[in-house]
């Protein structure tokens, strides 16, 4: 291997998606903070109409923000190193080494209009530690080869184990 691997994100794919849906949050926070008649400072810890406005909003808010610091980071390979750096946060980084990582697991994942994106989840001890995808990387092809290590035989992730994966951030045993 030569050189560094560096991921080049997709601007009309999930980074652009996830950007976008973390400035309509952001609009929509302002909007809701400008606009509405609660006193976000003077809030009344017993009201729940105050708190059925406020907590979905700052949910999803948290959900879509979380997509964009964890699974939109930028990867660089190097020869012996994996780095993963935040986007919006470079202070939010890992290091790994290479050998840290025992092998990998190449899956298909699709949306609901049929498209496939491939996804690498890392593993360490048969337990998932870190996932790439195509969804977000144009270049996901030349980062899965960049990594050299064996492939884990595993016939299928059930959507239960994929979604507390990506959402949850939960190492599991597969």
């Amino acid at each position: 291997m030569k050189g560094i691997f560096v991921s080049i994100p997709k601007i009309f794919g999930g980074f652009g998606l996830t950007l976008f849906l973390n400035v309509l949050w952001g609009i929509l926070v302002y909007k809701l903070i400008t606009t509405s008649s609660i006193i976000f400072f003077d809030i009344d810890l017993w009201k729940a109409e105050e708190w059925i406005i406020i907590i979905p909003i700052f949910t999803l808010g948290l959900l879509v923000l979380k997509l964009l610091i964890i699974d939109n980071r930028l990867i660089l390979i190097t020869k012996d190193k994996v780095i993963f750096i935040s986007w919006i946060f470079p202070i939010l980084f890992k290091i790994r080494r290479k050998s840290y990582y025992d092998s990998y697991i190449l899956l298909e994942e699709s949306d609901r209009y049929g498209n496939l994106y491939e996804t690498i989840y890392l593993t360490k001890d048969r337990k998932i530690v870190d996932r790439i995808s195509s969804f977000y990387y144009i270049n996901f092809f030349d980062l899965v080869d960049s990594f050299e290590l064996k492939k884990a035989s595993i016939s299928k992730l059930s959507l239960w184990k994929k979604l507390i994966i990506s959402v949850f951030g939960i190492t599991i045993k597969y």
